[in-house]
């Protein structure tokens, strides 16, 4: 798990030395790349279902949203699937 996170913080080092728009686009897909590998350990989830998006509502404020539609949820190595 550390190793994880000390990659996470040198990747978004990384994107902090380009420039700001195309660095957000650099890390919305990092953060992407990241959030399917932690969510597939708790769901079936195709890329094409994850969203991520930042917005600046307020300067130098910013907001992230993640979205991930799925139809299971694993628990305990078991499917379970899902109710709506």
């Amino acid at each position: 798990m550390k190793k994880q996170a000390e990659q996470i913080k040198e990747r978004l080092q990384s994107v902090m030395k380009t420039g700001r728009q195309s660095g957000l686009e650099i890390l919305l897909n990092v953060l992407k790349s990241d959030f399917y590998t932690l969510l597939t350990s708790y769901m079936t989830l195709e890329p094409d279902n994850l969203e991520i998006d930042i917005t600046e509502p307020e300067l130098g404020i910013f907001q992230l949203s993640v979205s991930a539609k799925t139809n299971r949820i694993l628990e305990g190595g078991k499917m379970i699937p899902w109710e709506e």
